[in-house]
């Protein structure tokens, strides 16, 4: 334990800024849920006070700010904010770096207690995707002209119906964590069941739902494997590289502790209609089917060794020097394009890539 800080009420996620020109390298924000503003701070590798450095407004009002993400070259922040007051409905905004000033606010029908951010590579597209928790839908924002395009439904009725005229108390589903895929090629969407039931078109009560993003439509629904018919509430997510080329999506179940990996793309042909699970970790101090197989359960972030992601992975790569044994036998088995995502030789395959 280096340090602790006194932040305030309800802090919630952590994002580094990954842009190297920038004064704020490497500070990280911060949002503070049970309140309406996100801090600065120093990473303790550079400041062992780890001390504040700002705090700043995420929104009009009251926010609630959520989990946020920055985009690639750290020149961004994009934050959910949960509440608007009464009700559910809630709000989006894009937050500039380094003087935090709040470029564009949203507020939409479809923007019902947005919760979490996944931001595509700066080089790939640069779009904003959010997940909202009663509205059922993931809202696309376009970074380049900060504009809402799109909302996406991603929840499944008990009769396998999707839209935007369904949400939570139609289909008792709910988005939670929903990454980019390094390439910027598809979005992974951590859809939670609030029941056991299991949905015919999928097989299981939660399910990943898998947008395309050069469409900005689902593509696939793929069912989460379950124990003795038991929800598995999926809800953390995060992409790793995966041996040879290409990433894993690594998801975290809230009702159980065995973490389910998806390849959203077997073949490498850019379309991820026959992504597939293909393994499950058995998160446990025992043997499967031994006595200490039921130790606690999962369900919160993720986070894959090294990070892969583009404005990131580069910075470890570049450094691998300074790091141990370890590190260095994981950048080792990094293909040129996990190191670089934004490398030219490197652009995702798929339609209108």
């Amino acid at each position: 334990m280096l340090t602790t800080v006194e932040v305030g009420h309800a802090p919630t996620h952590t994002v580094t800024n990954p842009n190297e020109a920038s004064a704020h390298f490497e500070d990280f924000t911060l949002p503070l849920s049970a309140e309406d503003i996100f801090l600065e701070l120093e990473d303790p590798a550079f400041n062992a006070l780890q001390r504040i450095i700002d705090n700043d407004p995420t929104g009009v009002g009251g926010n609630h700010p959520h989990a946020q993400w920055t985009t690639s070259d750290g020149r961004k922040d994009v934050f959910p904010n949960v509440f608007k007051g009464l009700g559910t409905q809630g709000s989006v905004s894009i937050v500039r770096e380094p003087d935090h000033q709040i470029v564009r606010e949203f507020r939409a029908p479809a923007m019902q207690m947005p919760v979490a951010t996944g931001i595509q590579p700066v080089s790939r597209g640069n779009k904003a995707y959010v997940a909202n928790i009663v509205s059922g839908q993931v809202s696309v924002i376009d970074l380049n002209t900060n504009t809402h395009i799109k909302d996406v439904p991603v929840t499944l009725t008990p009769s396998c119906q999707s839209g935007p005229q369904f949400d939570v108390f139609d289909t008792l589903q709910v988005p939670i964590q929903l990454p980019v895929s390094p390439d910027g090629r598809f979005v992974g969407v951590a859809v939670l069941s609030l029941t056991t039931v299991a949905r015919p078109c999928t097989g299981s009560s939660d399910h990943v739902a898998i947008i395309d993003t050069v469409t900005d439509t689902v593509v696939k629904f793929l069912g989460v494997p379950t124990e003795a018919g038991k929800a598995n509430g999926a809800h953390g997510a995060n992409f790793g590289a995966k041996l040879g080329g290409g990433y894993y999506l690594h998801l975290a179940s809230q009702f159980s502790n065995k973490l389910t990996v998806v390849d959203l793309d077997p073949n490498g042909d850019g379309s991820a209609t026959d992504a597939v699970v293909v393994g499950r970790v058995l998160l446990a101090n025992g043997a499967p089917g031994g006595p200490r197989t039921t130790d606690g359960t999962g369900g919160q972030g993720i986070k894959p060794l090294p990070n892969v992601y583009d404005g990131w992975v580069q910075d470890t790569v570049a450094r691998t020097a300074q790091t141990d044994s370890e590190v260095q036998g994981w950048i080792a088995q990094l293909t040129p394009c996990q190191r670089n995502p934004a490398g030219p030789a490197c652009a995702p395959a798929g339609p209108g890539r």
